[in-house]
């Protein structure tokens, strides 16, 4: 792929409801770990994305070291509205939703309804904790709006519901709201 065509790929992706784009080391890292097929790593400076592994998650440097590609920082600028501090942007592709039978599943663990998140950090740490006492699902309704599409400094919607527990998916759910 041309450096020139990510620009367009990247804000295509922002708006496919079939990929996530995945901004900086940590949801790269977790994305991996939970088994998603990441189908693009860009990264502005290739030796510190191989600190940041070596560091943070040594069981994956070697996939990342085969995924990622360095490019321009001058074009890493353009591929996301906040320029991720890690230095690290990548596509993946989301799983289907099926948000019934997220709802039915029998397992004794949890969803996680993030309603209207508006802080990637809040957001960040939901992902975290869930992922520390296992879950079933994390789920954000399509109707809502990510922290991507706004400003990341707004506090985060107190009416937002979030209950931890068992086992591991994260998704964007379609009509979420009709089926709770």
């Amino acid at each position: 792929m041309q450096d020139g065509s990510l620009i367009p790929r990247f804000g295509r992706a922002r708006r496919d409801p079939s990929l996530a784009v995945l901004e900086g080391f940590h949801p790269l890292k977790h994305a991996l770990r939970f088994g998603a097929n990441v189908l693009e790593v860009v990264c502005r400076d290739g030796t510190k994305l191989e600190r940041l592994a070596m560091q943070l998650a040594p069981d994956l440097r070697e996939r990342l070291h085969g995924l990622a590609r360095e490019v321009n920082p001058a074009l890493f600028a353009e591929l996301a509205p906040f320029v991720p501090s890690t230095g690290v942007i990548s596509l993946a592709e989301r799983p289907p939703v099926d948000p019934a039978a997220m709802l039915a599943d029998a397992r004794s663990a949890p969803l996680i309804l993030l309603e209207d998140p508006r802080d990637l950090g809040n957001m960040g740490a939901c992902v975290r904790v869930a992922a520390a006492d296992a879950f079933a699902t994390i789920a954000v309704p399509s109707s809502a709006t990510t922290p991507t599409d706004t400003n990341p400094a707004l506090a985060h919607n107190p009416r937002t519901c979030v209950n931890v527990r068992d086992s591991a998916t994260s998704c964007r759910a379609r009509n979420l709201e009709t089926v709770v």
